[in-house]
């Protein structure tokens, strides 16, 4: 993998450290006073020892063993069942009491994101597919959610739009990696670079921190939704 540029990746390393900083404050922000130094450090250490952990992976070479998708498809397939999972514990369910203007706006990170995605792109560290000049538009979604925030508290349906729409970008996301990954039953063999994030070091945080906030931001609004669509008033 081509190595990308020290601004993209400083500021890709800034968008992981804002985003996971988010996420503990989310939690510390969601639980009852009282226990809110418990939250706080407890979603600190779980975090530092999931980056650590998955970090560990990168740097060992495991995922760049033949053939690359069977190597990283454990790690991407325990970040996506762990994101779901904790969307559907307890703690997704305190979260989901957070305001749906946070739940959205936390979805922000997402342009930076894009940004050093279509860096990358331009580099050649990922493939054209990865960019908005190709087949990603996950850049519509903190797009949408800044288009949506001063109305979703008069318009909820709002939020139910900007869900299916950030849910299908993500899946248009996953069918990319899927077939620009190598080794993949659908990979597609080109001339542009193969998608070998999850397998280096720090870029594994992509998988292991954005992609996983992403997950999990969306299976708290879907909660969101659960709670409270079925009792808003009805838009005027």
């Amino acid at each position: 993998m081509h190595s990308p540029d020290t601004l993209s990746l400083t500021i890709f390393l800034l968008v992981v450290a804002i985003t996971a900083l988010s996420l503990i404050a989310g939690y510390t922000w969601a639980t009852p006073k009282p226990a809110r130094k418990k939250a706080a450090l407890f979603s600190c250490i779980a975090l530092i020892i999931w980056m650590s952990a998955t970090a560990l992976f990168a740097r060992s070479g495991l995922g760049l063993k033949e053939p690359i998708f069977l190597a990283i498809a454990p790690l991407m397939a325990i970040n996506f069942l762990l994101a779901i999972s904790i969307g559907l514990s307890p703690i997704g369910k305190r979260l989901a009491t957070l305001p749906i203007t946070a739940l959205i706006a936390f979805h922000l990170f997402r342009l930076p994101l894009e940004w050093v995605l279509h860096a990358w792109a331009d580099q050649g560290t990922v493939p054209k597919a990865m960019s908005w000049n190709g087949q990603n538009l996950d850049v519509i979604t903190p797009i949408a959610a800044l288009l949506i925030l001063p109305f979703v508290k008069r318009m909820p349906k709002l939020v139910l739009l900007f869900e299916i729409l950030g849910v299908l970008l993500l899946i248009n996301l996953f069918r990319i990696v899927i077939q620009r990954t190598p080794g993949s039953p659908l990979w597609i063999e080109s001339n542009q670079p193969d998608l070998l994030l999850a397998a280096y070091f720090p870029t594994v945080w992509i998988v292991t921190i954005c992609v996983f906030a992403a997950i999990l931001g969306h299976t708290v609004i879907a909660r969101w939704l659960w709670i409270n669509l079925k009792k808003a008033p009805p838009t005027q």
